[in-house]
């Protein structure tokens, strides 16, 4: 039988793999280095990022956050729903009116703050110079500039306390947007917003007047000594009495809100509607939970912001697997979206959850600072008339799906990954 083993010496012809000086010949391995390299340094960045991804979730959680409060009854009379737009100042008027009044504490929350807020601080710091107010604002939001420091430090000058978030390494960006404050004559308001005192059009925010606040303070001076050794801050002040009325109200912070929201989604039906107004909606198990109720005859109206980048994408398969029920628009005319407001109408009565957590896994999962105020009530409550009616409003000045629709396989799965790592840069 012939021999059918190679040659032991083989030509060096130029090109041929297996021969000496050509890639892949025995002995010359400079592309295997590489790749291996390559390798090295991927498995380096996913461990890096497993890790990061485990201490985000195993961390203790700072004192003051994932706050449920217990349940308040309140009357009508004690809520108001307000929003800003170009033609109506409701926010803001309220908020100078609770700074106004205060005698003895005001806790601010803003990120950021903007300067006409601090002029207004300190001239209610000159009239009454007893009055504690402490403001916590985002360090970040100050370094990209949206709250110079001169404006910070005038207000120290002046004996306001102010809490500079010094714990941005633990990947907790502050997006508590409230103010509480007594009100002179022995009770106490609350204003928990969902946007910043520079957002206009589209933000919306409740005022809450009576022991709700507790809770907001107790979170919020937690919060603060968590960021700062100042020995000024205060205690908590303890508020007494016992609502009286047809409206139950709780404070939520944090993961806490996006537990509710499923719990609210959870118990929708059919004959009910769901409403949502939200700069970004891309949490898997919301928008799992929506097609759920859709799946049960529930209908719901969606407007979001078409700039945010999961938004058409989320859009498109809530449309797609919805059966019908679920109906999507976007920005009203006039400006973007600024709030978070999910509405449940059920029956004879209304369930409405507002704050500054953005529909997002970051916001739903412990991973920003946001803040929110539940309401469970009859529809015709006068805040839920209220709040109602500005979600009609939104919807009919809205454009139509059509109008910014993206239900490529590119933009889905582009925004399958980046929520799913956490390497979005929306919140």
């Amino acid at each position: 039988m012939a021999d059918m083993r190679p040659p032991r010496d083989l030509p060096d012809v130029p090109g041929v793999p297996g021969a000496p000086g050509v890639p892949g010949a025995p002995g010359v391995r400079p592309r295997s280095r590489f790749g291996r390299s390559v390798k090295t340094v991927l498995l380096l960045l996913l461990l890096a990022w497993l890790s990061l991804a485990f201490w985000n979730f195993a961390r203790p959680r700072p004192p003051g956050t994932h706050v449920v409060s217990l349940w308040t009854r309140l009357a009508d009379s004690d809520i108001d729903f307000l929003y800003e737009s170009p033609q109506h100042s409701g926010i803001l008027a309220s908020e100078s009116s609770i700074i106004d009044r205060a005698e003895e504490l005001i806790v601010l929350d803003r990120s950021p703050i903007a300067p006409g807020l601090c002029q207004h601080l300190l001239a209610r710091k000159r009239a009454r110079p007893n009055l504690k107010i402490v403001l916590i604002t985002d360090l970040g939001d100050e370094t990209f500039g949206a709250a110079r420091s001169q404006y910070l430090e005038s207000l120290e000058r002046a004996g306001i306390i102010v809490v500079r978030w010094s714990h941005m390494l633990s990947s907790n960006p502050d997006q508590r947007q409230l103010i509480v404050a007594d009100d002179g004559s022995g009770g106490w308001a609350s204003l928990v917003d969902s946007g910043s005192s520079q957002n206009l059009g589209g933000r919306a925010a409740l005022m809450v007047r009576g022991r709700l606040a507790q809770d907001i303070v107790a979170s919020e001076l937690q919060i603060a000594a968590w960021s700062t050794d100042d020995d000024r801050l205060p205690a908590a002040p303890q508020m007494y009495g016992r609502g009286v009325g047809s409206v139950d109200a709780r404070f939520l912070t944090e993961g806490a809100i996006g537990g509710a929201l499923l719990d609210a989604i959870a118990a929708a039906g059919g004959g009910d509607r769901i409403y949502i107004a939200a700069c970004t909606l891309s949490d898997r198990r919301l928008i799992a939970a929506l097609l759920r109720a859709a799946a049960r005859g529930a209908e719901a109206q969606i407007l979001l912001d078409p700039n945010r980048t999961p938004n058409p994408a989320a859009a498109g398969e809530l449309l797609r697997d919805g059966g019908g029920h679920v109906a999507v628009r976007w920005n009203p005319i006039g400006g973007p979206i600024r709030t978070s407001l999910l509405i449940v109408r059920h029956r004879a009565d209304l369930w409405m959850n507002l704050g500054s957590a953005d529909f997002t896994r970051r916001n739903r999962s412990d991973l920003n600072l946001a803040a929110g105020v539940e309401l469970r009530m009859p529809a015709r409550a006068a805040p839920a008339r209220a709040a109602a009616d500005y979600f009609a409003n939104a919807w009919s000045n809205a454009a139509g799906y059509a109008e910014y629709a993206d239900e490529s396989a590119l933009a889905y799965w582009r925004y399958r990954l980046v929520e799913a790592t956490g390497l979005s840069s929306y919140y």
